[in-house]
């Protein structure tokens, strides 16, 4: 899956890996450490990741950007939670449960919202800061686009 901006499509990939080192540790059985590094890269990686994200969603003009931000923010959120947690009292249940959260990211929002972004800088290649958003948000309501 790629949504054709290469610095995001590789960050893509190296989160994807990520969750996959966190799969194979469970089910191989590998220490909470492996799992807790990879939590660790993910969590510092995430930030870097989203970040870009947002400043280019807002550069092109990208009218759910802000919607799309408030998935990021509730993310960050629940993956601070589980940070806590698992300092707290890391179990091979737990660290299941953030696997799955990871995967249902993975499928709901990165295969769904940023390929939304993707369809956007498509459809409206001239985006910039400067241009007016109702222009092209309507036209793209009607491809239906959004």
């Amino acid at each position: 899956m790629t949504i054709r901006d290469a610095t995001l499509d590789e960050q893509h990939q190296k989160l994807f890996i990520q969750i996959n080192v966190i799969q194979d540790a469970l089910e191989d059985d590998q220490p909470a450490a492996t799992v807790l590094e990879a939590l660790a890269f993910l969590d510092g990686y995430i930030e870097k990741h989203f970040s870009l994200e947002e400043k280019d969603m807002r550069a092109h003009g990208f009218p759910l950007a802000e919607e799309h931000i408030a998935q990021h923010d509730d993310f960050r959120k629940k993956q601070a939670e589980y940070r806590q947690k698992i300092v707290q009292e890391p179990s091979a249940m737990l660290l299941q449960e953030v696997h799955g959260f990871l995967v249902d990211w993975w499928t709901e929002h990165v295969a769904v919202a940023d390929i939304r972004y993707r369809t956007h800088l498509e459809a409206f290649p001239q985006c910039h800061p400067q241009t007016e958003p109702g222009d092209y948000h309507q036209t793209a309501k009607n491809m239906n686009i959004y």
